[in-house]
């Protein structure tokens, strides 16, 4: 695909950058908005989604879709679509036992298409629209149990016959991952889009039973309506960059940018944005500073600087658009980059690291998906990116998280109380001739291989279930090992898979109530500063507005930061021609 023409962009003629300022900038002469403007959705788009959420009609979701699949998905919710409340159920006199049989099977609804296609869109809306008017008519538990299983028969057959027709050898899931727009229209098919989930309760009478009895005949209304009250507390921050007391800069002569159009044009940004807090003196620092950065990124990189904006598709706002706490972060929505006026500085290359993890997903899509993910995750990537690319970018990830930890557990507490000793920890002991780290270490690798097999919030339970336990079987194994040869241990050493970047990931993340710093994404980011960061001390250079403080603790270190930095390098050796020949407009044939 050729990017320009994506963004509406001819590469044939000279490109004048539109100054867009706003009321209060149009006096100044630096602090101004300059290209596309940089906002969440355009009123056209707001206006066909308005309209759609109240008529939820395919012609205004198409059109929707010519003008971006990002804000089609966006306007695509299960609970818009399927409006269910336990208040509505009651008022139709519904018995409590089965408006909850109700929300049940809506919850088991994927809340977005389970593929990323302007097709699986359609089809979501259809089937969430036809269970929403489906359920409507349920007023007993045995009705209930009738639409559901017809549900599954309709799937069932529909597979059936389209397995038959078209000769099919592919396993369902390929089918649905790789090839759903071609068999969705077939009849039977529709319901598939709606997820695993939902399948696996209409298809499988056993799931049918399981729910259907979990659900109390003595359950009241009062039981569906009292909304239990959570209060979380306000964690911490885990770690803050340490910004230098004076900007830094060693490197070759480059052209400084004077005002906000010298930018767009010199990377290929899509635009450029200031806050109205951003003043006259800080927008002028903050043009010099960017253009020195991105020129000392692209030279790193070995990207020509007119592609560090991928395209016209990346947009920089300088304390325009700031997120909580964070002193920069990357809108995959919008594709843009946000540096906070006073505190922004070093993280430039954290976000591009995320705009090109971006991109390159988008890419592997042909740009037709609305999901907004990263290459990093592994997960959902199109079949348009090489697979020399797919390939590197997994070898990074890989980097980031293979090798080994050493750890240390306390065992001081052990022989304050009587024990009854059992399990595979004890019956290991003569086995590892009372080697403990060894029995701790095979230990651990036996839950480990568990946890592997289990994803999402039941992984989340089980990680700290298993945390305790493993506790418990290390104070069990040091009074066993004080019993069989009277040594008291207060710690026992032992070592466990994964690197020590990733393992102290995990440690920030268990102070935190959602994952972060051990996403994929996250380490990807941190893993390219450094890689930045090493290239330009080797060649004895510097850039503290581009990248600064990356040899602290939440950064790759020692052999491991080597590593992880030739994996980045052999990565970026295929992916700048891709970016190039992609944004050029050279054919898929041809990368």
């Amino acid at each position: 695909m050729n990017l320009f023409e994506l963004f509406g962009l001819d590469v044939g003629e000279d490109l004048m950058v539109q100054d867009v300022r706003t009321d209060k900038q149009v006096r100044n002469r630096y602090s101004y908005d300059v290209g596309e403007k940089l906002v969440g959705a355009k009123k056209e788009i707001r206006a066909l989604k308005e309209s759609f959420l109240v008529s939820f009609s395919l012609e205004i979701l198409a059109e929707i879709e010519k003008e971006s699949p990002v804000e089609a998905l966006n306007a695509l919710d299960r609970n818009t679509l399927i409006p269910f409340s336990f208040e509505h159920e009651k008022e139709n006199d519904v018995l409590p036992r089965v408006a909850k049989l109700k929300q049940l099977l809506v919850g088991r609804i994927n809340k977005k298409p389970i593929v990323d296609t302007p097709t699986a869109r359609k089809l979501y809306v259809q089937a969430c629209r036809r269970i929403g008017h489906d359920i409507q008519s349920v007023h007993t538990s045995e009705q209930w149990v009738d639409l559901v299983v017809s549900y599954g028969m309709e799937m069932s057959n529909g597979w059936s016959a389209f397995r038959k027709n078209k000769n099919v050898t592919f396993t369902f899931k390929r089918m649905v991952e790789e090839y759903f727009d071609e068999f969705v229209d077939a009849d039977g098919m529709e319901l598939l889009i709606l997820g695993k989930k939902f399948i696996s309760l209409c298809t499988n009478s056993k799931s049918i039973n399981s729910t259907y009895l979990r659900v109390s005949h003595e359950l009241t209304w009062n039981d569906l309506l009292t909304k239990k009250v959570t209060t979380r507390k306000k964690s911490a921050a885990a770690w803050s960059r340490k910004l230098p007391d004076t900007l830094q800069r060693k490197g070759p002569g480059v052209k400084i940018a004077t005002k906000p159009e010298d930018v767009v044009t010199m990377f290929g940004l899509k635009g450029m944005q200031f806050g109205h807090y951003c003043t006259e003196q800080y927008a002028k620092e903050h043009i010099g500073h960017v253009s020195e950065a991105l020129y000392d990124l692209s030279r790193i990189l070995g990207i020509p600087p007119e592609y560090i904006g991928l395209g016209g598709r990346l947009g920089l706002a300088i304390g325009a658009r700031g997120s909580g706490n964070a002193l920069a972060h990357y809108e995959p929505s919008t594709k843009v980059i946000n540096l906070t006026r006073d505190n922004g500085v070093g993280a430039l290359c954290h976000e591009w690291g995320h705009a090109l993890d971006h991109f390159l997903y988008d890419c592997s899509h042909d740009f037709q998906n609305g999901s907004l993910a990263f290459l990093s995750t592994g997960k959902s990537i199109g079949n348009i990116l090489p697979a020399m690319i797919k390939e590197k970018m997994q070898a990074v990830v890989d980097a980031c998280k293979q090798g080994k930890v050493a750890r240390v557990i306390n065992v001081e507490n052990a022989y304050s109380r009587k024990w009854y000793f059992y399990g595979v920890v004890i019956d290991s002991y003569d086995v590892f001739k009372g080697n403990v780290s060894n029995i701790l270490e095979s230990h651990h690798a036996s839950l480990c291989r568990k946890l592997d097999t289990l994803s999402g919030a039941t992984k989340t339970r089980m990680e700290r279930k298993i945390e305790k336990e493993f506790e418990k079987t290390a104070q069990m194994l040091a009074a066993y090992h004080y019993k069989k040869t009277g040594e008291k241990l207060n710690e026992i050493s032992y070592q466990v898979k994964g690197s020590v970047y990733f393992d102290t990931a995990i440690k920030l993340d268990k102070k935190r109530t959602k994952k972060y710093w051990s996403t994929n994404h996250e380490m990807f980011a941190r893993a390219f500063e450094a890689y930045v960061e090493s290239a330009l001390l080797d060649q004895e250079h510097r850039n503290d507005y581009l990248v600064c403080d990356t040899y602290s603790f939440v950064y790759p270190l020692g052999e491991q930061r080597e590593h992880l930095n030739r994996s980045i390098k052999s990565l970026m050796e295929v992916a700048v021609p891709y970016i190039i020949n992609s944004i050029q407009g050279v054919g898929k044939d041809e990368l």
